[in-house]
């Protein structure tokens, strides 16, 4: 499923006439800080910071979990931050559980979800 209209999502599609490239969309994000394992080792975020990114992250994989998407790949690297928000990317290889409703639009429904990067931003 390829989605489009979300507040923090940039879809962006390629002209494959010959349908020869899966990856036929192009996410693009605003730039971030960095990822949660390089700032999570920078001891100038006190406990409250971090605090506030673990419940970034629960809230975005609660959201997840409601439209029927499981993240396979949960690692430190693939959690960025902008401005001590938490950013869950790299949905890859993602099952999708249930058809998505919501506030996301479905472009495309044969579409499979690892021709698309998703970007979850809370």
């Amino acid at each position: 499923i390829v989605v489009k209209n979300y507040a923090n999502i940039e879809l962006f599609q390629i002209d494959d006439e010959n349908e020869k490239d899966c990856l036929g969309w192009i996410t693009i994000l605003e730039k971030c800080d960095g990822n949660i394992r390089t700032e999570l080792k920078n001891e100038n975020l006190d406990l409250e910071e971090r605090k506030k990114i673990a419940k970034g992250l629960e809230d975005g994989f609660d959201y997840l979990f409601e439209v029927g998407i499981t993240h396979n790949d949960k690692k430190l690297e693939n959690f960025l931050l902008l401005g001590g928000i938490a950013k869950i990317l790299d949905l890859l290889g993602n099952r999708l559980e249930e058809k998505v409703t919501g506030k996301w639009d479905i472009v495309e429904e044969e579409a499979n979800l690892d021709t698309a990067m998703l970007f979850v931003s809370f």
